[in-house]
């Protein structure tokens, strides 16, 4: 059975999809990507990046909202460790991702080409009715 929030039976608790590692990848890699489901929008409320290496790593979040990519400001990731977002206010509040688009995470910039990188989502769905 699941769990909803806010008393609104539409929108699901948040969820959690996780990554596979992607070793020594390349600028302009996606490091996990989410196909949003048929009739429902979806909500970002966080993610977790993490990396063996910290030398100035950029990465970008992107979703579609209305046939058009929207792209959450680039995250430096300086040092090594993890990266992690979960904040009470959704990411993508009034631009919720489009039925049938990707949510991704993409490696911009590395800092070394023999690091290891883990990416997670934390994401919940509203039937759109």
């Amino acid at each position: 059975m699941s769990q909803t929030n806010n008393g609104n039976n539409n929108r699901k608790c948040p969820f959690w999809v996780f990554g596979e590692p992607v070793a020594t990848p390349m600028p302009g890699t996606v490091l996990i990507s989410h196909k949003c489901r048929v009739g429902v929008r979806t909500y970002i409320h966080g993610y977790r990046i993490s990396s063996d290496d910290g030398s100035g790593n950029i990465f970008k979040l992107q979703f579609v909202h209305d046939g058009k990519i929207k792209t959450f400001a680039p995250d430096v990731f300086s040092a090594d460790g993890t990266i992690h977002l979960n904040d009470g206010t959704i990411i993508n509040t009034i631009y919720p991702a489009d039925s049938s688009s990707d949510i991704t995470i993409t490696l911009e910039r590395h800092g070394n080409i023999n690091t290891r990188y883990y990416a997670d989502l934390l994401l919940s769905e509203e039937l759109t009715r």
